[in-house]
Parts: structure tokens; sequence; C-alpha cells
């Protein structure tokens, strides 16, 4: 079922349900919408118009064959037969590109749910002869049933996990897909756990798929509430987002079944079930702005807000700690946009596995002197310094070449990508708060940190710190990234003999 230049559709159905509230995507030309078409029948989904025109733009391609849409997300009521969209959206790259997919909930009961939805399909193990769709269990070489570890793999590399959200995910996969349902629920912390399992996904074509209903009153999840500003403003922010919602402007009379028809496309085509949403709206008289959000894709309005620290003071303060003595190290160097700063942070593990940061410098450039920092390094990589992580274009190329001039092995620094420093920063946050993260106590460290918020990078949902001061804080997340993504260990003396 791989995709080839003939199922490859960019021409849209005629749509046959009401008009979306909002609707963002970027130009294409090309979508594997056909396959997605042909594994649905297959898989026994048989797909409503508008769940077809969203898979269109969810498997979009570029003339490289890369999604054009990193990120997509849909804001459906309930009762419409969202989650079909994203099986099929998943069982597709599994089978069709060999993808590895992770399919994130926020309850447990909720992942074995569409565990068992997407068993219907594969089967429960290989050479299942009672369960699933014979030529997808063809397909399976190995399950796992373990809980919180059930996963599904494919003869074709292909593959997808089944993770309950926390703080810390753990997996220990790469994945080229993650599907996040329940997406009203999702955290920044949450989010923070899962994007450093992204980075080195096979295929180098990652795809954020967020399914959701309109976010809750009093709920502290943002990052579904911040991927629909970002599509309804538009910009460069959005210039990699997709975005399907339907829904109604004020609560209103939630009796009144016209209004049922404008938020649920699902509806007219006979799908969604209308007794049940009849009961839900008598069980919410009383509470109508309940019944509006779940059944209406009613948004609250926005309140305005300052951007909230990654970290915060309160967490900070938290982590104090002394650096361990002896061990191998982590070293970032940051330098400002303008080159007249430089930041030098170091990392170590203690015993028990826990990381501890500490900034070293934190001076203007021409005061420190790239030669007296170039020496340094190099002692430091001959001792007891793994790797040398260096991020800032103004400096960064010439301290690079003053390290190679000094005879430091190539393998003891890096120039960090722009994939690298997503990943650091995420694991700086990550592991604060789950509480596997220490740090030495600074007077130009602690107050950026407390205050640290984030700016993109990339146009894949990747963010780095900024704020006042941000330059201690990057150099930390680029020592801890440092000390856990190299092993080499020059405090390893050679053996002879």
């Amino acid at each position: 079922m791989a995709p080839t230049a003939a199922t490859l559709s960019p021409t849209p159905s005629p749509a046959r349900y009401p008009t979306p509230r909002l609707h963002v995507a970027q130009p294409y030309g090309r979508s594997y919408v056909e396959v997605e078409k042909l594994i649905a029948s297959r898989a026994g989904y048989t797909l409503m118009d508008w769940q077809v025109d969203g898979l269109r733009d969810w498997s979009a391609v570029d003339a490289d064959g890369k999604w054009v849409h990193q990120r997509c997300g849909d804001s459906i009521p309930r009762q419409t037969g969202k989650s079909v969209k994203a099986i099929v959206h998943a069982v597709t790259a599994m089978v069709a590109l060999g993808a590895s997919v992770l399919w994130t909930d926020h309850n447990y009961s909720t992942t074995c749910e569409m565990l068992e939805r997407f068993r219907d399909i594969f089967g429960h193990h290989a050479h299942d002869a009672s369960r699933g769709k014979r030529e997808f269990n063809d397909m399976v070489l190995r399950t796992v049933s373990k809980t919180a570890q059930e996963a599904i793999f494919l003869k074709n590399g292909g593959a997808i996990h089944f993770s309950t959200r926390t703080k810390s995910a753990g997996l220990g996969f790469s994945f080229d897909m993650v599907i996040f349902d329940e997406a009203q629920e999702l955290t920044e912390e949450q989010q923070q756990a899962i994007l450093p399992t992204t980075t080195s996904g096979r295929l180098k074509n990652v795809q954020f798929v967020f399914s959701g209903t309109p976010k809750r009153a009093a709920s502290n999840a943002t990052i579904f509430e911040d991927l629909r500003r970002q599509a309804a403003e538009g910009g460069e922010a959005a210039s990699d987002l997709c975005w399907w919602e339907w829904g109604v402007d004020e609560v209103g009379d939630i009796s009144d079944e016209s209004r049922w028809r404008t938020a649920n496309p699902s509806i007219d085509e006979g799908l969604a079930n209308v007794a049940a949403i009849r009961t839900a709206a008598r069980q919410n008289r009383s509470t109508p702005l309940a019944f509006a959000q779940e059944y209406l894709g009613y948004w609250l309005p926005e309140v305005t807000r300052e951007s909230r620290p990654v970290i915060g003071e309160d967490l900070w303060s938290r982590t104090e700690g002394e650096m361990p003595a002896g061990g191998r190290r982590g070293i970032g160097v940051r330098f400002s946009a303008d080159g007249t700063g430089v930041d030098v942070a170091e990392a170590a593990l203690r015993p028990d596995g826990t990381a501890v940061v500490a900034v070293a410098v934190h001076a203007p450039t021409s005061a420190y002197g790239l030669g007296r920092l170039s020496d340094r390094l190099a002692e430091r990589a001959r001792r007891d310094v793994g790797l040398v992580a260096v991020d800032g274009r103004s400096y960064a190329g010439a301290l690079e070449q003053m390290l190679a001039e000094r005879r430091v092995p190539p393998k003891a620094y890096r120039l960090m990508s722009a994939s690298d420093a997503v990943s650091a920063c995420a694991m700086l946050a990550s592991s604060a708060a789950d509480g596997t993260l220490l740090h030495v106590p600074n007077d130009g460290l602690d107050p950026a940190m407390a205050g640290a918020t984030r700016r993109q990078i990339g146009k894949s949902g990747g963010w780095g710190f900024a704020g006042d001061g941000e330059g201690p804080v990057t150099a930390c997340a680029q020592a801890l990234w440092a000390l856990r993504a190299s092993d080499r260990d020059p405090t390893r003396k050679a053996r002879i003999g």
C-alpha cells in the first residue's frame, strides 16, 4: 500500500457538511488522501466527506514527500467521529510509510479504548486468527501487551505505541508522528516530555496531530488553545499548520437542535448519535456552558495574559544542589546573538543519576577572550569533559576553528543544530519538572531561569528559551544535553596489556 504518484490526489470532494467555523491550510498540490480512503475501507471504516477533506489536508506533501502540515489540529465536538479520522491517519502512516507513531491520551481508560480499536484492525498478536483484519494482521511482526507499554510493531518498520501522558514520558523510542488525543488536556510539561522523542525519527519527517474539544473553564492546559490562536492569527507562526474547527459563537439555547447541525458535521450524515446528544442537553440544563463546550464546540473568550515562565521561580528554587566531585562532564557555550556576551555552563551526574548544572562564565566576550576560552575548553576536554556543545552563530565557527587548532578531538565538540537546541531546552525543562535536575545557585542564572519564557525555533513546534538574560539558561540546557548526548569519557584511562 505504499503511496505512488497515482495515489497522490490534490482534488477536494464537493462539501456536504456545515461550513467550518475556522479552517486553515497551507497551499499544496498533492496528498495521500486516496491511500487514506483505501486503507480506511479495508480497515472497516466508511469515511464521511468532512473526514476525507480533513485527511486530504493532513496527508498533504510537498515535492520532496515531506508533510506540508507538520502540525494538524481538530477542534470538533463530541459525537462526530473525530477519532476515526486520527485512527485512519495513524494506520496509513504505519502501513504506507513505515512510520513509528505515538498515540497519547490524557486518561488511561481512553488509551485502553484506542488500543482496542487498533487491535480490531491489526489483531491482538501476530497470526491472530480470531481478531483483526487478515491483511493487516499479516503485516504484524509482534505486539506488546504489558501495561503502559502497549505497542504494535509491523514487518515494514512501522509501529504504534500507546501512552497516557505524564510529566516525564520515559518512552525510550523515537517517533515520526505523535497523535495527541484529548488535546484540550495537553499541558506544557507533558508536551515537553514528548518532544525529544521526535528529534531522531527514522523518516526525518515528523508530524504532530492534535485532536480535541475546546479547553474547559479553569483548565491549566494551554497547548491546544495556543495552537488555535496561531491558526486564527496566521502569519509565520502558522506556516506549518492546518486547523479544522466546528462550533458556535455563543452558548445560546442548548436545546435548539438547529444549532447542533452548524456545530456537528456528522449529524446530517447519520453518524452522530442525536439521542445521546439530546440526553446530554437535558442533563446539562443547569450547566449549559459545559454542554456548549463539549457538544457545540464553544470556546471561552480568550483572556489576554503574559507569557508564562517555562519553569518558574517556585520550581527552580526547589532544585538547588551541589556539583559532585569527579566524573564526566558536559559543557555548554552560548554566544549572544550579537556576539557581545558569552555564557558557559557545565553539567555532571550524581551517583543516583540526577544531573547538576552550574554556570561557570557569564561575561562580555571581549573581556573573557576566545583564546582563553579555547585553552580552557581544550584542557577540560582532555581531562573530564565528554562533549562541548556550542551555540550562537556570531563566534561559534571561530571557536570551532580554535578548538581544532588545539587538537581537541572532533567528537569532543559540536556546533548545535536547531533540532539539537530544541532537544536541549525541552530536556532541561522536563528534567526540572520530574525531579532529575539540580542546579548550583547563581546570581545570573536564577532570576533569568525564574522568568524565562519561550521563543519559536523552526516550524515543527520546537522552542528555545527567551527573556532577559537567557544566556545562562540556554548554556545550562546545552551543558545538560552535552552530558546526556555523548558517551565519550576522557576520565576512563586506556588500559595496556
